[in-house]
């Protein structure tokens, strides 16, 4: 699992840069709930990122750096794609096949810790991820299958690495603890609303008739 001074500088960098364009995505009715929480945002996509290698992680902010130059917003893509007012923007199969790796990585951490980890790799799960996974260069999708596959044949749950990142961040000792702390409270239990992403409620939606740069 990368851990290291120079992972987190590039993470933060790329997290820089994408919180920039999820600022600036346009919502009708004005900020939405997400774009309110930056803080939230930043831990979430560092949850996210974080189990990435760093040849992942520069080539993903090169994507980024990339669209900015050509006046793209890829948040604004990605959420465009969610609410289907934009066409797929890649037909690359390993959207799908990635998609579908994560999909059970969740579904396999959130049975082992359903109390620490919500979100169950559902239809949900899998929109969003698609859409995301759209965004990003056929180079960035290559190296990021490439990861998948070696957590496979390694035996690691990259969801289960993001959350006990994620926890320990937050003061835990373990994801363990965590189970254990939120299974004894399960009554008035706060979740997160999270599924491996920024936000999963009050997200921005861009207008219908918003102008897009399309790929």
């Amino acid at each position: 699992m990368p851990d290291n001074d120079a992972h987190e500088a590039l993470l933060h960098e790329i997290i820089d840069c994408e919180l920039a364009m999820f600022l600036a995505v346009p919502n009708a009715d004005g900020p939405s709930t997400c774009q309110e929480r930056p803080k939230t945002f930043r831990l979430m996509r560092w949850m996210s990122l974080s189990v990435h290698d760093d040849s992942t992680l520069t080539s993903y902010l090169n994507d980024l750096k990339q669209a900015g130059m050509q006046g793209r917003n890829l948040m604004v893509e990605k959420y465009a794609r969610m609410e289907d007012s934009l066409p797929p923007l890649t037909d690359n199969p390993l959207v799908d096949v990635i998609t579908g790796e994560e999909a059970d990585f969740l579904a396999e951490a959130s049975r082992l810790y359903p109390h620490a980890v919500p979100g169950r790799g559902g239809d949900a799960f899998r929109h969003y991820m698609r859409c995301e996974l759209e965004t990003w260069s056929d180079v960035t999708l290559a190296l990021y299958g490439t990861e998948i596959l070696r957590a496979r044949n390694e035996g690691r749950n990259l969801a289960l690495e993001r959350y006990e990142r994620l926890w320990r961040r937050l003061g835990y000792a373990s994801l363990d603890e965590r189970e254990e702390a939120a299974r004894l409270r399960e009554g008035g239990l706060e979740r997160f609303a999270v599924e491996n992403g920024e936000c999963s409620g009050g997200r921005p939606r861009p207008p219908e008739n918003y102008a897009f740069q399309a790929k």
